[in-house]
């Protein structure tokens, strides 16, 4: 099982959706924004469970793997009223167990170092948490439809590009009645308070992973599952 293992880092990028509904004794405003992820990063590690052979050097099996991703977002000034403007820079946590069927040809499914290009494609269930603070903090648990692909070569030890797109909308935050306390910078001679919900889009990773027991694979055409 060892030698299917793997490690990566690399960078993600997932846009959210800011609606928000400020209202004071004076002002009622809706507020509404979307925000580009910037300086964002991941890491996984993961196993391949192969289930049967797939012509000479492929095979079809199981990913199963742990993630974690880092976004962050430079949301900027917001201006509710002449006495209200928030300056906020945002984050989100998100731990990910993604599992997905894969079709896997090379090294990598047959263990095998004379097949030296690996090639892996496959779809999936993402189950999530996430700690987020944008404007408010939230917590959140979700579950997105995923693809994902990859392209490696063994040059003694097998190393892997992996790129994943995780697909569908998740509520990251659903605060109502909030002041402003929680901002990274608040300016006010008035008051104040707002409901507010960040949504999650699309999200993409690209990761580059290592196999560090892959040097240990056979040198013949074999698919030996005790390897």
């Amino acid at each position: 099982m060892w030698q299917r293992y793997y490690m990566g880092v690399g960078i993600c990028s997932m846009g959210i959706d800011i609606n928000q509904h400020y209202y004071d004794d004076a002002t009622d405003k809706i507020v509404k924004m979307s925000v580009k992820s910037s300086s964002s990063y991941t890491v996984t590690e993961g196993f391949y469970f192969p289930f049967s052979k797939a012509g000479k050097e492929g095979s079809v099996g199981l990913d199963l793997a742990s993630t974690v991703n880092l976004f962050n977002y430079n949301v900027g000034t917001v201006n509710y009223s002449s006495e209200t403007v928030a300056t906020e820079t945002g984050f989100c946590y998100q731990a990910i167990v993604p599992f997905a069927l894969v079709y896997k040809s090379g090294g990598e499914a047959i263990l095998n170092k004379k097949s030296k290009f690996l090639f892996t494609c496959g779809a999936g269930i993402a189950p999530s948490y996430a700690i987020t603070k944008v404007f408010s903090p939230g917590l959140s648990f979700s579950a997105r439809k995923f693809i994902m692909a990859e392209m490696g070569y063994h040059a003694g030890i097998a190393f892997k590009l992996r790129a994943t797109a995780y697909f569908g909308k998740m509520t990251l935050v659903n605060a109502e009645g909030d002041d402003f306390f929680y901002t990274s910078s608040f300016k006010s001679t008035g008051y104040g308070v707002v409901d507010n919900t960040v949504t999650g889009k699309t999200g993409i990773t690209l990761t580059l992973a290592l196999m560090p027991f892959s040097w240990a694979w056979a040198k013949k055409d074999d698919f030996d599952y005790s390897n």
